[in-house]
């Protein structure tokens, strides 16, 4: 009898194809309004993948058809392809891409790119070595993280990237910066919740601010509450349909309700492989998929306790370490 197949299919690059995947190493991943799937990578771009043109499943992505877009700058060792950080398609259509040099808009349409030094008018004060996350507000502006704070990308021109005005919709992309969060805090993401405030994930606590009001609240371990944040090294954050917000730190998951301020833990004695989640999202069973150090595991919160956690590696068909 033969074994069954594993559950998940490693899609890899293959030297000799064009059309398949540009680097095995990749980032972000970003999915857009034509469920287009675009992939950043370290140093071999962006990647494209219309996902209903491609319907090959080979370990080599030989049958799956990418359309690569280079990004290639200039830097003191000359021309280099920079490390993608963060993707996100604005309501324009505008690819917005956070690398190692800072912030870039990228129109599809016309493949052209535009780096920040070319848009925003106050760029010399900024020092964005590294753009982590991307996130756009009700008011169409971008909230921008990196390792030197928290920043507000306001656009003071709305260009459209339709085909009829393509060609200068990047002439018309002016925008400025305000500073929201000390230039020393490295933020690694963003959320904005529906009411319009922002948790934001940092290596020095779990932020959460208020733009209108311009209040800022700062969650931090306590050694002495056990109800506290689990460790001040956030990554991630998902807010579930029922206002619970949950958050991913270098130690495990964190549970938060918003209404008691109370964090509720589960670490690896809990069922976790590796209590480093770099990434948290849902299915439409109620299930949370968190990617750790040491593979991905499905979350179950409705689950008895020791039962919560199912968790897959490379026996499964992921990527190993």
């Amino acid at each position: 009898m033969e074994a069954a197949p594993p559950p998940f299919q490693l899609i890899r690059r293959a030297v000799d194809n064009p059309n398949s995947l540009s680097s095995n190493f990749v980032i972000p991943v970003c999915e857009d309004k034509s469920g287009r799937l675009w992939f950043g990578t370290a140093g071999e771009g962006v990647c494209r993948l219309d996902t209903r043109a491609s319907t090959g499943s080979a370990s080599t992505g030989s049958a799956q058809t990418f359309t690569r877009h280079k990004l290639a700058s200039k830097s003191s060792r000359g021309i280099r392809e920079p490390v993608i950080w963060s993707l996100h398609e604005d309501r324009r259509g505008i690819m917005w891409i956070g690398d190692d040099h800072g912030l870039n808009a990228y129109f599809p349409e016309t493949g052209k790119l535009i780096t920040q030094k070319d848009f925003i008018k106050n760029a010399e004060q900024f020092d964005w070595r590294i753009v982590h996350s991307i996130k756009e507000d009700q008011n169409g502006n971008l909230w921008i993280g990196t390792n030197g704070g928290l920043h507000k990308l306001v656009l003071e021109a709305r260009p459209s990237s339709s085909p009829a005005n393509s060609n200068h919709a990047d002439e018309k992309l002016s925008a400025h910066v305000e500073t929201h969060l000390a230039p020393n805090t490295s933020i690694h993401t963003i959320h904005i919740a529906a009411n319009g405030t922002l948790w934001v994930a940092s290596s020095s606590g779990l932020a959460h601010y208020d733009p209108q009001n311009e209040t800022l609240v700062w969650y931090r371990h306590d050694p002495q509450n056990l109800n506290s944040l689990l460790h001040n090294h956030v990554w991630s954050i998902y807010e579930d349909e029922t206002g619970i917000l949950w958050f991913g730190t270098v130690e495990g998951l964190d549970r938060f309700d918003p209404a008691t301020k109370r964090f509720v833990h589960y670490q690896e004695k809990d069922g976790l492989p590796n209590g480093f989640i770099k990434g948290i999202l849902p299915d439409n069973n109620g299930n949370l998929w968190l990617s750790t150090n040491k593979g991905l595991s499905c979350f179950n919160p409705r689950a008895p306790e020791g039962k919560k956690f199912r968790n897959f590696d490379v026996n499964d068909g992921l990527a190993g370490q």
